[in-house]
């Protein structure tokens, strides 16, 4: 058995902050989703479910961690059907 040889990954510069993208301040509560393909962030916003704000926070937590990038759910689609299952839970 061979392995192939890639080159190593690219590392951030030093000093980097990931960006921002879970917001539950001032009655918000928001995930930000980055596409693993590129293209533009998509904002969802869990503050409208109609159940108790400790819920709502659980589950857009949930929501952040599943689309982070070494969560499950990596296309706009594939997050859009996770936020759609949890406001219809709600």
């Amino acid at each position: 058995m061979t392995r192939a040889t890639g080159r190593p990954a690219a590392l951030p510069t030093p000093g980097y902050q990931p960006p921002r993208r879970l917001f539950l301040d001032d009655g918000q509560c928001m995930v930000r989703f980055f596409p693993e393909s590129g293209g533009p962030p998509v904002d969802y916003d869990f503050a409208a479910f109609p159940i108790a704000r400790e819920l709502v926070v659980w589950l857009a937590t949930a929501f952040a961690g599943s689309t982070a990038p070494a969560g499950r759910r990596r296309t706009t689609s594939s997050a859009l059907s996770a936020f759609g299952l949890l406001r219809r839970f709600a």
